[in-house]
């Protein structure tokens, strides 16, 4: 309780305050709604706002002030939360009240503002720990005038940004992704423009399901590619392994690492990559939708049709159920988990364990050449992350 920054007591009972004042007023929305012949069922906080919603779910867009406060609470660090001010409440209960299109974004910036001195930097945070930040990024975070991070930017890594700074973290919730895409990238052509210096703060790697090629080629299209810069980031894909004691490549076990989204575009199914003994594949975005990723692996789709009698088999090799794997989450964290199970024992295990976004999914051989399986045991669950403490003891400035 002393770790425990100071008047979160308060900022509780302020976020309570905000949450019954949404549940009042869309409530008093849906009996308007009623009067007016006009029909909505969704009244309640459903328990499933994380969940993906798909692009044809008719419910994306209810109960939306709803999930982002439920998300700010999710995702935004401790002192954040301990800090939050009138301003804040006023900006969560205003969210989404009215859509901004791009074209009243543009004509609200000057256009008179002197063009050359803005630039905008996407950088990548790191799987977590605040100590895997590149020299580049961190010397990013200490001198932007206006850093635009996305939700799941570790709060280790947002604690480093001076208190002085304008921080918008992104606004989203299954069903709003593009939409808080959207604002964020506007924020920072209107930041630009202005002369600032915008941080564009990702997760990870920015061109690693970040979306950060999306984004550069926005900026072009704005006229604003010339002052783009990208900076790298430790992805989660590597280093989530390597924290979990796993080396995706190791000389006879794996000579091959495949990195794969477990979520296509809009929702949709990814084409699934079929079996190779030496692989070791990396499942990004997998964990909320791990049934049917496992049934996808193991199991023929409907549209994979059998080879014909006499020709030689072109369909793909099948995961064998028994194939060993690790479920990671919040790699290099200080509540980091491992999940360590085979294919046909890890929905199992997540609808037992619980789940812990952001995680990855590790499938291969090399889940089990430094961790061997217990007889008997059909999971294993390891909390906590002490892969750096032997750095605390090292006087690097002596160096």
């Amino acid at each position: 309780a002393a770790s425990l920054p100071q008047n979160l007591g308060s900022a509780c009972l302020r976020l309570g305050e905000v949450r019954s004042r949404i549940q009042e007023e869309d409530h008093l929305h849906h009996l308007v709604q009623a009067d007016s012949g006009e029909s909505d069922d969704s009244v309640d906080q459903p328990a499933t706002f994380n969940s993906l919603v798909t692009e044809a779910d008719l419910d994306a867009a209810k109960n939306r002030r709803m999930r982002w406060l439920s998300q700010i609470c999710e995702y935004w660090p401790l002192k954040r939360l301990a800090a939050i001010t009138d301003d804040d409440v006023s900006t969560i209960l205003k969210s989404y009240e009215t859509v901004r299109s791009p074209e009243l974004v543009n004509k609200s910036i000057p256009t008179n503002q002197p063009r050359g001195k803005g630039r905008i930097i996407l950088a990548g945070s790191g799987p977590g720990h605040p100590d895997l930040l590149t020299r580049a990024t961190h010397k990013a975070i200490q001198s932007a005038d206006l850093i635009l991070a996305d939700k799941l930017v570790p709060a280790g890594v947002m604690d480093l940004i001076p208190r002085r700074t304008p921080v918008q973290i992104a606004r989203k919730f299954p069903g709003n992704a593009d939409a808080a895409q959207n604002e964020l990238q506007e924020m920072a052509i209107a930041g630009v423009r202005e002369g600032k210096t915008v941080l564009r703060l990702k997760q990870g790697d920015p061109y690693i399901y970040g979306r950060g090629g999306e984004e550069v080629e926005y900026f072009r299209n704005h006229g604003l590619g010339d002052r783009v810069v990208v900076l790298p980031g430790v992805t989660s894909a590597l280093s989530g392994p390597l924290f979990a004691r796993i080396p995706p490549t190791q000389r006879d076990v794996a000579d091959q690492v495949l990195i794969c989204t477990g979520t296509g575009k809009k929702g949709k199914s990814p084409v699934p990559p079929e079996y190779t003994p030496t692989r070791t594949v990396v499942f990004l975005m997998a964990l909320h939708r791990i049934t049917g990723l496992v049934g996808e692996l193991t199991e023929y789709l409907e549209t994979e049709t059998p080879s014909k009698e006499g020709e030689a088999s072109s369909r793909r090799m099948l995961w064998p159920r028994s194939t060993p794997c690790a479920v990671i989450e919040r790699a290099s964290c200080p509540d980091q988990r491992v999940i360590r199970t085979t294919l046909d024992k890890v929905v199992e295990a997540i609808e037992q364990e619980g789940s812990r976004p952001p995680g990855l999914l590790v499938v291969g051989r090399a889940c089990e050449f430094l961790n061997k399986p217990e007889t008997g045991v059909a999971w294993k669950v390891e909390d906590g992350f002490t892969g750096l403490d032997i750095m605390d003891s090292i006087d690097l400035s002596a160096a």
